[in-house]
């Protein structure tokens, strides 16, 4: 996904969308695992679908500032996007901390 959300204009005609649909690519959807990331993933999902677009699956980010939600949303997406993988990280200090937990990605990319 994009900087910014898939919906982000690049132009004032087109989107990050638009590019992934243009480019035939598969896209990896990123979102912060805390209160909104239910909609805000199954909205992405729902959109990647109806542009006919291959979703390689969501990383769910444990970002500071986590909330009451924070760690239940991987199970309930799992079970309501049974076909997306999903995959959660914890909170880090630094990015290169993901690095060994990011394997199953390389998966679903080369699907």
């Amino acid at each position: 996904e994009g900087a910014g959300g898939l919906l982000s204009p690049l132009t004032w005609q087109s989107t990050a969308l638009d590019l992934a649909v243009a480019l035939d690519a598969t896209v990896l959807v990123v979102a912060h695992d805390r209160l909104g990331a239910m909609n805000q993933s199954r909205l992405v999902i729902h959109c990647l679908r109806q542009a006919g677009c291959k979703l390689a699956g969501l990383i769910l980010n444990g970002a500071p500032g986590s909330d009451e939600v924070t760690g239940s949303n991987s199970a309930a997406l799992r079970r309501l996007e049974p076909e997306t993988p999903v995959l959660s990280l914890p909170p880090m200090e630094h990015w290169h901390e993901a690095v060994p937990l990011l394997s199953p990605v390389m998966n679903w990319l080369k699907r």
